[in-house]
């Protein structure tokens, strides 16, 4: 369909070729636009190959006092066609009461001819810009109409039901949460207890073994057994600390008995 126009608009324009290396045609659709409603303004320039390189053919619009929305160009040859859409949405093109009438500023249009460069001015038709509201449309005061009573109040659950279950969801949270404190507190007591009952089986264990080794290590193993029953039994850790430091040395038989005590005792 446009390259059947485009071959009908060349028809039209080949005459007035011959009698110029450039023929400029200037249009825009629809001449009469609301404010801020868009309009495609196109120029056709046919260009005589005769005369000028057809491309080289450049065209330059300034289409102030508008906004350019978009702008395509196609070419056929020696048939160049630039369609532009623009709006008025500013006051420079704002109508009043009534139509306003603008034109755009004129097209240059340049090619390269054999001399040397051609160019062709041409002008716009007016495009006149509507209001979108009428003059007796806004004239006079609007009628108000005001509603003062709130609407109606409606609600899927009754509040008092919906409190109360919202105080049941807030007392389920807190008790599982209490629930969850509590496992951690109790996770973290028994590792804990675990911990202090490996370590306290070492030691007893390493005492033990000192029976047999020399003194030196007999009262270094007393003395990490009195480090480790510090922290439950304040009785026997006494007693290991003196066995440890004891004079004479601590004699096997003696090491041996506070590991029994502790393992009877302590570890029960």
């Amino acid at each position: 369909m446009r390259l059947f126009a485009a071959v009908v608009v060349a028809l039209v324009l080949v005459p007035a070729a011959h009698a110029a290396p450039l023929v400029v045609r200037t249009s825009l659709d629809p001449g009469t636009v609301l404010f801020g409603a868009p309009a495609t303004a196109t120029v056709t320039v046919v260009a005589d190959p005769a005369l000028v390189d057809p491309d080289t053919v450049r065209i330059e619009e300034d289409v102030a006092p508008f906004r350019r929305l978009g702008t395509s160009v196609a070419r056929d040859g020696t048939l160049v066609i630039r369609r532009t859409r623009i709006a008025c949405v500013s006051n420079a093109c704002r109508p009043g009461d009534g139509l306003r009438p603008v034109r755009l500023p004129p097209v240059q249009v340049t090619a390269r001819g054999p001399s040397g460069p051609v160019a062709v001015s041409a002008a716009w038709p007016l495009l006149l810009v509507a209001p979108r509201v009428p003059a007796d449309t806004a004239a006079g005061e609007p009628e108000w109409q005001v509603d003062g009573q709130p609407p109606p109040l409606t609600t899927r659950i009754d509040p008092g039901t919906l409190s109360l279950l919202l105080w049941l969801l807030a007392g389920a949270l807190a008790l599982g949460a209490a629930v969850l404190v509590a496992r951690e507190v109790l996770r973290a007591r028994t590792k804990a207890r675990e911990a202090r009952t490996t370590e306290l089986a070492a030691a007893l264990a390493a005492v033990r073994a000192s029976a047999q080794a020399p003194e030196p290590e007999r009262r270094r193993a007393v003395g990490v057994l009195a480090r480790v029953l510090e922290r439950d039994d304040g009785d026997h850790a006494g007693a290991a600390e003196s066995l440890a430091w004891s004079e004479p040395e601590p004699e096997p038989e003696r090491v041996l008995e506070l590991a029994d005590d502790v393992e009877r005792e302590v570890r029960a």
